[in-house]
């Protein structure tokens, strides 16, 4: 039983879904045409304030590392030690204990002073760009400057979706 015979026409199951399987995808991509025709300015904006706001949230955690250490900086400021070692880090001073061959063993706070310090640093500020664009980001932001193009999409959209309905849509088999 591989078709039915009507007056006009023959019916075929295969003829029926090929051209709904058509007439989908047709519409499909004339209406995403479209779609993105007029959504570029919009979508375009849409990617650079998410990009900014990632830069800023990036910011954002450098000042609460630098605030963190700065506490850790304070933790340590009462300890009398701090400032001594400080200077036989920075300053190559020996002390007295040290000439004699009396070393004293470091504070559990020694290291996360030395942490501190360390990263204590200007260029924590500084925001850093580790945002790679997403692969379209590039085509949108071109599709957004170039007003011109978007009308030849828009219109090309256009005329895929009315060839579509034009040619794939329902056939009268009566």
């Amino acid at each position: 039983m591989t078709g039915r015979k009507t007056q006009n026409s023959t019916y075929d199951p295969l003829d029926h879904f090929l051209r709904i399987v058509l007439f989908a995808v047709m519409t499909s991509i004339g209406m995403a045409g479209m779609g993105l025709a007029f959504l570029a300015q919009p979508l375009s904006q849409y990617m650079s304030d998410r990009q900014k706001l990632a830069d800023h949230e990036q910011g954002l955690d450098n000042l609460e590392k630098l605030y963190d250490q700065q506490e850790a900086l304070l933790a340590n400021a009462e300890s009398p030690a701090v400032a001594e070692r400080i200077a036989i880090n920075h300053f190559r001073y020996q002390p007295i204990q040290a000439a004699l061959g009396q070393t004293e063993p470091l504070h559990s706070t020694w290291p996360e002073l030395t942490h501190a310090v360390s990263m204590a640093a200007i260029d924590t500020l500084e925001i850093k760009d580790r945002h790679e664009p997403l692969p379209f980001q590039n085509f949108i932001t071109t599709l957004a400057a170039q007003p011109n193009s978007q009308n030849l999409l828009a219109l090309f959209g256009a005329i895929l979706v009315l060839i579509s309905l034009t040619f794939f849509s329902r056939k009268s088999y009566a």
